[in-house]
């Protein structure tokens, strides 16, 4: 796994180094997994300003963790921290506060991104005690069940207790909310960079002022089939703009390999798009057909407009419609299949019915 940083912050828990060490161990092949020590949290339910000892983010999902070190025990809700020389600090449950702290991770992700695409992401806590072992009676209580506590040395072999927690909580979390499942390396991306952002500072205030002078009128840039790359627009008076790109020598399973790749779940000013943000519209029923034949066997869920409606669309349902069945659209993309010789007579159709275009392939 990734660690962010590199190298643990300051900290005088014993605890924490040790499972910082255990945690750079763990899944060395999958860097694309990111640990985050110490992480801060303004959305925090109970306190002024929350922290996270470990966020885990996965493809599994993202992950809070609490580490405690110490003899700790528990007397009348009270739970005692005994550190090696005697000292005995005094808190809350640790499930507890990892728990919240989860939340407060959720809350801060609505904040920023869709709340339909949040609610793809499984989330789960768990509680690290790098030197005790709970009783066995207190494992499988209302608070807790043996998948989210780690103890009695379990943490020697991290990664083991590391995948039966990612799998307990994959399966919790089903239960409840069913679209949830294991995130995409570009929403583990996206998130990991709303959270701990790599970036320059600007050279001078002037520079602050055209970023905000950017946020109305922004671009997209999208690989192409024939060229190298281009630039697609998308300004605040919402006048549609419309690029052009010729399907030839490319076959449409290379087309909508492609639209995939350059649209879905990829931001588009402070939103996400989402799959029912997209629309796909052709002249000819014979090609609809075949480009609903290659998204479905994508496993890409499909709308179709003898059943369209805004209001029943679910996030990942694309929209798939012919030419004449063309309503006003409202989608952030939409993306034209059209003949080559029908191209004037369709385009002026296309740009008076559409509020954003995104790209127009003729075939």
């Amino acid at each position: 796994m990734k660690m962010i940083p590199p190298m643990l912050y300051h900290t005088e828990s014993k605890a924490e180094q040790t499972v910082f060490n255990h945690l750079k161990q763990s899944f060395v092949d999958k860097d694309q997994y990111v640990v985050m020590h110490s992480v801060k949290l303004h959305h925090h339910p109970k306190k002024r300003f929350g922290e996270i000892d470990f966020l885990l983010c996965t493809n599994y999902g993202l992950f809070v963790l609490e580490i405690k070190g110490g003899r700790v025990s528990c007397q009348n809700g009270i739970w005692y921290y005994q550190d090696k020389t005697g000292h005995t600090n005094t808190g809350g449950s640790p499930f507890h506060q990892a728990d919240t702290a989860m939340q407060a991770l959720r809350q801060s992700l609505l904040v920023k991104f869709d709340k339909a695409w949040v609610d793809k992401i499984c989330f789960g806590y768990g509680v690290i005690l790098t030197d005790s072992r709970l009783p066995n009676h207190v494992i499988e209580t209302l608070e807790c069940e043996k998948p989210m506590i780690c103890h009695g040395g379990e943490h020697q072999s991290l990664q083991k207790w590391l995948l039966a927690f990612f799998n307990y909580w994959q399966k919790r979390n089903k239960k409840i909310m069913p679209m949830v499942d294991r995130m995409s390396d570009k929403m583990l991306s996206d998130i990991v960079q709303y959270i701990r952002p790599n970036f320059v500072s600007c050279d001078d205030v002037d520079e602050d002022k055209k970023e905000q002078n950017i946020n109305n009128d922004f671009y997209i840039t999208t690989s192409n089939i024939q060229e190298k790359n281009h630039e697609i627009k998308q300004n605040a008076t919402d006048q549609p703009i419309i690029n052009r790109q010729s399907l030839q020598n490319a076959s449409m399973d290379e087309f909508l390999n492609q639209c995939l790749v350059d649209f879905y779940e990829k931001k588009v000013g402070d939103d996400y798009i989402l799959a029912k943000d997209i629309t796909i519209i052709t002249d000819d029923k014979k090609k609809c057909d075949e480009i609903k034949s290659t998204l479905k066997n994508k496993g890409v869920l499909i709308k179709e407009s003898d059943s369209y409606s805004f209001k029943r669309r679910r996030a990942d349902e694309m929209t798939l419609m012919t030419m004449q069945d063309l309503p006003v659209i409202h989608n952030k993309i939409l993306i034209a299949v059209i003949k080559k010789d029908n191209q004037e007579k369709q385009q002026t159709l296309i740009e008076q019915n559409a509020t954003h275009i995104a790209q127009l392939f003729y075939y």
